[in-house]
């Protein structure tokens, strides 16, 4: 290259020469070219920029942006310089200085689509979707043929939870560019936010045929498919699914995996094909070793469920239990504030109630270093806008997952993770990444403060048979297999006249669930749907029920518990994962171990001896409500004790620089 320059008396044809190279893609010769021609002449400034955007293909952002400067710097007013200048920064998470950039761009060329869409990305990335929005609509004015724009648009429409404008957003994009697989996939993944499953699937098959095989789309097919009860096109793609696992693919999201697996050496495969897809950041850890001194372990909850949600219903009294002798208690929320009572709650409880959510993740796991937390818990795991990148950073010396994943999360920077032994047996432990804090008792948490159920006037009225006995099930529909339906259907026969009350809220389910009955023989009116209601709503219906039926092998986790406070005996099939034995851990605390079969053969037995003897199922009852005040389960005051000896046994290890290792907390004397 530099004979070739040195037989040209200017720069001019060196720098054409260095110019169709990279528009051929040969990158390293036209850089070499370009640093030839600099080396002779420095301020040669279609060579300094040419140079700059070289850096930028090769994703050297670093140097294209310091080459880009020297352009801006030298030369005259371009808005292509100050453009492309933006696009390094945003790629070096500079995001501010890039829309400092992309704005001197528009100034010089105020119809320059492509910037307000870049300075959209980049308001996006600091979470400043409103204004996203607003520059996403700009663009779409200047140029209104760019698919990707009205994708953007899209995109930025979820995270403000206005999903129907944003699923017709995807749809333009499509209508421009029907084979744009990331549209079709974001467009299916908003549907089924909307619950909207079988328009979901339909964009699940279209992205398969885009992209046979494509991960991302069997995984939304695989969620979609659970959420309607659709057992049959599952059965037919399980060896598949199991195959792809194996291999590393992330073709099922965790907690969709323990819908329909009972192997726990499985859920960490899937939790770690998960971290891997989610390509989390390799970061130098913000906390460097050294414990901190403070006068009272600092103790954060990150969680976007300080809301009217089932895992703040379950921790509010521990907040409110907390020894701020010993503790200060912060609250790192990730969701609007939905003014619910539960919330006001959390947040008069915690000494810090400190709203992250249009903090980056970077920008909260700083927060977490600079407010020197001793100990930060996830109360999210893998559920949807999770902040798992935050632990990433190593932000605290001590991380704990507790409640709001029921598994591993399969990751190196999870230290401990909350248990007891009926939930993770030894045996399991060998399939968890984090070392295991059993408690006394159950792991879960219950609010002794919330309302005291209350039997409604009727059964007539949510649609009961008013002297039938009435079996219940109010977990989530994703939870009900064919093989645990089964044996539902079976009692029905064997229980002229009974019924099954479920949850569903929306009309797919429904309709698959009463085809199912029907194929077994069934009558579907046998089959009622309890909808939606409010918290204390569905505390009451509990008392309409005569016996809670649970699934394997995703047991009931916050229903288990709401239907013994409510007073009605649960039945549990114990499965071999945590999913699956949380109702037997929450029976046991409740003194019902007696309510815990291991198979489903004696599930089922179990099940209608207790339909034909309501004198026993009486008692049960009476047993439940007489001792809801002392039960294990539901004294929030001792559970809070156990939970913070947890804390307070991880904090003592990391003052003595302990090696890290399960332990566990015994029961009070």
């Amino acid at each position: 290259m530099q004979e070739f320059y040195a037989h040209q008396s200017e720069p001019d044809a060196a720098f054409a020469k260095a110019s169709e190279l990279y528009r051929r893609a040969q990158l390293a010769e036209a850089e070499r070219l370009c640093q030839s021609i600099l080396a002779m002449h420095d301020r040669h400034l279609d060579t300094i920029y040419l140079l700059g955007l070289i850096y930028l293909q090769q994703g050297r952002m670093r140097d294209g942006e310091r080459q880009i400067s020297r352009a801006i710097e030298i030369g005259p007013p371009v808005a292509a310089f100050h453009f492309n200048r933006g696009k390094a920064l945003q790629g070096l998470e500079r995001f501010e200085e890039a829309i400092a950039s992309y704005d001197s761009a528009i100034a010089l060329k105020p119809d320059l689509a492509e910037a307000f869409n870049n300075r959209a990305n980049a308001l996006s990335s600091l979470k400043r979707y409103e204004q996203a929005v607003a520059n996403y609509d700009r663009a779409i004015t200047l140029k209104p043929d760019r698919a990707n724009v009205f994708n953007n648009r899209g995109n930025a429409l979820v995270n403000l939870r206005r999903f129907e404008e944003a699923c017709a957003s995807y749809s333009q994009a499509i209508a421009l560019e029907p084979e744009f697989l990331e549209a079709v996939l974001s467009r299916a993944w908003t549907l089924w936010r909307l619950g909207r499953h079988v328009e979901g699937l339909s964009d699940c098959e279209r992205a398969l045929t885009i992209s046979p095989g494509h991960s991302d789309a069997t995984r939304l097919s695989i969620s979609a498919q659970l959420s309607i009860c659709g057992w049959r096109a599952l059965e037919r793609h399980k060896n598949s699914i199991h195959r792809a696992i194996k291999e590393g693919a992330c073709v099922v999201h965790p907690g969709d995996h323990r819908s329909f697996s009972d192997s726990e050496e499985e859920h960490l495969l899937v939790a770690q094909n998960w971290l891997n897809r989610e390509a989390l950041p390799i970061q130098d850890p913000l906390w460097r070793g050294k414990a901190y001194q403070h006068a009272k372990i600092r103790l954060a909850y990150l969680s976007s469920d300080f809301r009217s949600h089932a895992t703040a219903h379950l921790m509010a009294g521990v907040f409110e239990q907390h020894d701020k002798s010993k503790f200060e208690v912060i609250a790192l929320s990730s969701h609007p504030n939905d003014n619910s009572e539960v919330r006001r709650r959390i947040s008069s409880a915690c000494d810090r109630f400190i709203n992250i959510e249009n903090l980056t993740d970077r920008e909260v796991a700083l927060l977490i270093r600079a407010t020197e937390i001793d100990i930060a818990v996830d109360l999210h795991g893998f559920a949807d806008n999770n902040r798992l990148s935050v632990f990433s950073a190593r932000p605290a010396p001590v991380q704990v997952s507790y409640l709001g994943y029921p598994g591993t999360l399969g990751a190196a920077f999870m230290d401990y993770i909350i248990a007891d032994h009926v939930v993770i047996p030894v045996c399991n432990q060998v399939h968890y990444r984090e070392k295991v804090v059993y408690l006394p008792h159950s792991y879960q948490p219950n609010d002794s403060r919330r309302p005291i159920p209350t039997q409604p006037s009727s059964r007539t009225a949510v649609g009961l048979p008013e002297t039938s006995f009435v079996f219940c099930c109010f977990n989530n529909t994703r939870k009900v297999t064919a093989p645990i339906f089964d044996v539902w259907m079976r009692l029905l026969c064997a229980c002229p006249g009974s019924v099954l009350w479920l949850f569903a809220d929306n009309p797919d389910v429904i309709n698959n669930l009463r085809r199912e009955a029907d194929a077994r023989g069934v009558a579907p009116s046998r089959l009622v749907f309890a909808a939606p209601t409010s918290h204390t709503d569905h505390l009451n219906r509990y008392c309409l029920a005569d016996l809670f039926l649970d699934t394997l092998p995703y047991n009931a986790h916050t229903t288990g518990s709401d239907a013994l406070w409510a007073g009605l005996p649960v039945l549990t099939c114990m499965g071999n994962t945590f999913s699956g034995r949380v109702a037997a851990s929450l029976l046991h605390a409740a003194g019902l171990s007696e309510l815990v079969t291991s198979s489903l053969a004696e599930y089922g037995e179990l099940a209608l001896t207790l339909a034909r003897d309501p004198d026993r199922l009486s008692a049960i009852k009476t047993t439940l409500t007489l001792n809801r005040g002392t039960l294990p389960l539901f004294d929030t005051t001792r559970y809070t004790r156990n939970l913070e000896a947890a804390f307070l046994e991880m904090w003592r290890r990391l003052q003595k620089n302990e090696a890290l290792e399960s332990f566990v907390i015994p029961k009070p004397q």
